[in-house]
């Protein structure tokens, strides 16, 4: 009797109410401990007969009301009147977890919705419900794990309450069509919270805080479930910019309002919205979209978009997008009444200040400024072109002199001592090079030692291991660049392991040797090895009509 002295069991519907009323007043009067009865509540309600459970609701507290008269009718829920003047409670929460052990917020995302017991808090609802809303409850914060007995809720209301966080997932509401989740103060969302509303046609999500959260789904796995969805908005959420892929699996959407936020631009992929009607970027601070943002919305074919009441602003810089909107002008709602505000503080409207620009920023100075760019342009070009012609000639003369004046070069005492004069890093396609041109011109013709992966490696020892310890004790390292070492992982392994024991081993000192085997361009180079060539001199290899030219300048480098 002891066991079950806190539960009220409740025969009445229409006794519902007071009986929570005084179920919660019991609560708030005892230790919160001693209603920790997960375990015993799971096992009473497995031993119920499967025509009891359809008709039993388990609220926050553990409250069990049987209502035998209406197992067969559809019940809509509407608590809050009643909730403004009484004791605040949820039919989705329990207030004491007990064996329950909920997913951890991030969880690797699942599957599908599967119930497990262990997983999930079981809500009990009644087996014809179709309508749940419990608005401005004061409800929150965290939606855990949710299990619904039975699938039959097509409408859930749970705006203006307190929840923080969408952890969920809530399972078996496959036939929901309309969620609204609307003025909480919603700050994170787990990926996988949205996976059980699998038939949901309209998400009501404005007026919550989801600035940051919503950036982590650059894979739109947030609503990976909602294809049906028709209708979303999320406005007035603070929002800065959104990931790319967001919207990738909603393909029925037709209305997004993304109004009353901070976006400055558009960046959302919407090719694949076929449906897509309305793109409402209304009361945002979009001075002017890039042609990035131009191109994406040209893609949606048949979509409007409203863009009033951001912050246009007339200047040469803007002009590009007033031209567009005016090429694209079926696109805009209500076009006429846009304006944009000068360097005065005035509003003036598209088409006046269109006309303005246009000739303001094409005056004599813009005229000035275009021809002495050609000018010095030109001059740069065939000066260029002069000094490409001759390239091999100026380097040739410039290695002839360095050598004449800094031949007596003495490399300071305090220098560690390394096992390897250098470390050669390359590809397998280039092995045949190192052997007949490098080894021989450079260990054979200048005496140098080098450290050969294919000769020098412990045999037995890890790759990663033989390319650090190499590293180490080389002086220098030389990356043999071609097609083929771009491609090679370990080639990129021996290059990035080269720059960090350079910036931390040798404090920041310039021990890589960056070798261009072959016309490559520097579009098709990744950022480490632009970096290196931009703040150091490198090898052009195809420069040189003589190998030995090449090796002597190799020397160099490496004594260097």
């Amino acid at each position: 009797m002891d066991d079950i002295a806190h539960w009220f069991v409740c025969d009445d519907f229409e006794e519902t109410l007071e009986c929570l009323s005084r179920r919660i007043n019991a609560e708030r009067h005892s230790d919160i401990e001693q209603f920790n009865q997960s375990k015993h509540e799971n096992s009473n309600f497995k031993g119920m007969h499967s025509s009891a459970r359809v008709n039993t609701i388990m609220n926050v507290f553990g409250t069990v009301m049987n209502f035998p008269q209406i197992k067969n009718q559809s019940i809509v829920f509407q608590f809050q009147d009643y909730l403004k003047n009484h004791h605040k409670w949820s039919l989705w929460f329990t207030k004491s977890h007990g064996s329950i052990q909920y997913w951890p917020y991030p969880y690797p995302r699942p599957e599908n919705c599967t119930f497990g017991e262990d997983l999930f808090y079981i809500s009990i609802i009644p087996p014809n419900l179709k309508s749940v809303e419990f608005q401005h409850s004061g409800l929150g914060d965290t939606v855990v794990p949710q299990f619904v007995s039975n699938d039959t809720l097509e409408d859930i209301n749970v705006s203006g309450n307190n929840f923080q966080y969408l952890l969920g997932p809530v399972c078996n509401v496959s036939k929901v069509k309309i969620l609204d989740l609307s003025g909480n103060l919603f700050v994170n969302i787990s990926s996988y919270f949205f996976i059980g509303f699998s038939g949901l046609e309209k998400l009501y999500i404005q007026d919550n805080i989801l600035s940051k959260v919503v950036m982590k789904f650059d894979n739109g796995e947030l609503f990976s479930s909602q294809s049906k969805l028709k209708l979303l908005n999320i406005s007035s959420n603070r929002l800065l910019e959104l990931p790319e892929k967001l919207l990738q699996h909603t393909i029925n959407l037709q209305v997004l309002d993304l109004s009353d936020n901070l976006l400055t631009d558009w960046n959302l992929t919407t090719l694949h919205l076929l449906k897509i009607k309305l793109i409402d970027l209304s009361f945002n601070q979009i001075t002017f979209f890039s042609k990035n943002g131009m191109r994406k919305l040209e893609q949606s074919k048949g979509v409007k978009v409203n863009v009033l009441n951001n912050r246009f602003q007339c200047n040469c810089e803007s002009l590009p997008f007033f031209l567009w909107m005016n090429k694209n002008k079926h696109i805009f709602l209500s076009y006429n009444n846009y304006t944009c505000q000068n360097v005065t503080g005035d509003m003036i409207g598209l088409k006046d200040a269109r006309t303005q620009l246009e000739k303001a920023c094409s005056s004599k100075l813009g005229l000035i400024v275009t021809v002495g760019a050609c000018i010095i342009l030109s001059i740069g070009l065939i000066l260029g072109s002069v000094i490409y012609r001759y390239r091999w000639y100026i380097r040739y003369w410039y290695y002839l002199t360095k050598r004449r004046y800094f031949k007596g070069y003495e490399r300071l005492h305090d220098k560690p001592q390394y096992t390897f004069d250098a470390f050669v890093s390359y590809a397998e396609e280039d092995r045949m090079f190192v052997f007949n041109e490098i080894i021989e011109g450079l260990e054979n013709g200048k005496g140098k030692n080098l450290c050969i992966h294919h000769r020098n490696f412990i045999p037995g020892c890890d790759i990663s291991d033989n390319i650090t310890n190499a590293i180490h004790e080389s002086e220098k390292i030389v990356c043999l660049i071609t097609q083929k070492f771009l491609e090679s992982e370990w080639c990129n392994y021996e290059l990035n392991i080269a720059r960090v024991e350079g910036m931390w081993s040798r404090g920041g000192k310039n021990m890589i040797i960056i070798v261009l085997m072959e016309n490559i361009s520097k579009n098709d180079l990744p950022i480490q090895i632009i970096e290196l060539i931009a703040h150091q001199t490198y090898i052009d290899y195809t420069d040189y009509i003589n190998t030995d030219i090449f090796i002597d300048m190799l020397n160099t480098a490496i004594d260097h």
